[in-house]
């Protein structure tokens, strides 16, 4: 998603501008995951006010009704907190 300009990334809640959501946010032009770096050419922003961990259920229903919904939604900061949610967000 992120080297696809016509894609665009979503970071729900805060971000801190040294981690690899934060940097997005900042305006990076590359990031680095899982070793290896990643053109960062999609539009990202951030949803202010939300929380990824705390407003899982508002955040489910918002994707819901957006009338075309992404193909991916993923929470990367936390995987192994995130399964759950990850899970949910597979059988929509």
């Amino acid at each position: 998603m992120a080297p696809t300009p016509r894609h665009q990334i979503a970071f729900p809640g805060f971000e801190v501008v040294t981690t690899r959501g934060g940097k997005p946010v900042a305006g990076t032009s590359e990031v680095k995951i899982h070793g290896e770096y990643i053109a960062v050419k999609a539009e990202v922003s951030q949803l202010e006010g939300f929380s990824g961990h705390a407003d899982a259920d508002g955040l489910m229903a918002w994707r819901r009704g957006l009338e075309s919904a992404p193909k991916a939604l993923r929470k990367l900061k936390h995987p192994s907190r995130s399964d759950k949610l990850r899970s949910f967000i597979d059988t929509l």
